[in-house]
């Protein structure tokens, strides 16, 4: 499992959950990589974490990278848009209990980059609204790491193809409802179920 280290810290790279924007981030910050599966560490003391997102989303996301990576594939062909629904075609559209093996049992700090979480203060003082960079920059300030990520260090955002290619994979989920239910209940359900304990522990910790 490719991941980054910096003293005891260690960042798991998830393919499609920024990783582009946080490898340079934290490369500039000291990080090295490093390989989990094969590091002779102990890893029940190594402070883990990562970034989750909505494991559909991900995976719609992956799909439509596939298709952009691999041109050649007639991907309007009725019988192949079939199964794209249900495809795991590269790292891009792995889920994570796939990617992390064994490496899953250990306490990892996720982090939801693609939510908002509300952070409910006391009146007279108005909310306040909490997105991905605010949540990791929270995790950086609980664990005394002296970074900050900001909007100008986001890279690779999708591309107008991209985005089109993501439309027509969800278009096609829709269509194809029961191939697609069966990719969710057992594939992805254990990474959405991971993904709603991640938003429930954000939103309760700032009830």
């Amino acid at each position: 499992m490719i991941s980054f280290i910096r003293d005891n810290n260690v960042y798991i790279r998830i393919p499609k959950n920024g990783i582009t924007t946080f490898i340079l981030f934290l490369e500039k910050n000291g990080y090295q990589e490093i390989n989990l599966f094969d590091c002779g560490l102990d890893i029940s003391k190594l402070n883990i974490w990562g970034h989750i997102t909505d494991p559909e989303a991900r995976h719609t996301k992956g799909v439509a990278e596939f298709l952009e990576c691999n041109p050649e594939v007639n991907y309007q062909d009725p019988i192949i848009g079939k199964m794209l629904v249900t495809g795991m075609f590269d790292v891009h559209t792995y889920t994570i209990h796939m990617m992390l093996g064994p490496l899953i049992k250990y306490p990892i700090d996720w982090i939801p980059l693609d939510a908002i979480v509300t952070k409910w203060n006391r009146h007279p003082e108005t909310p306040e609204l909490f997105n991905g960079d605010d949540l990791t920059n929270i995790y950086f300030s609980d664990h005394r790491l002296n970074m900050k990520i900001t909007k100008d260090d986001h890279k690779n955002k999708g591309s107008r193809h991209n985005i089109k290619l993501r439309n027509y994979i969800t278009n096609l989920k829709k269509k194809h409802v029961m191939e697609y239910n069966f990719l969710f209940k057992n594939v992805l359900k254990q990474n959405v179920l991971l993904y709603h304990n991640v938003l429930k522990k954000y939103n309760d910790r700032f009830v």
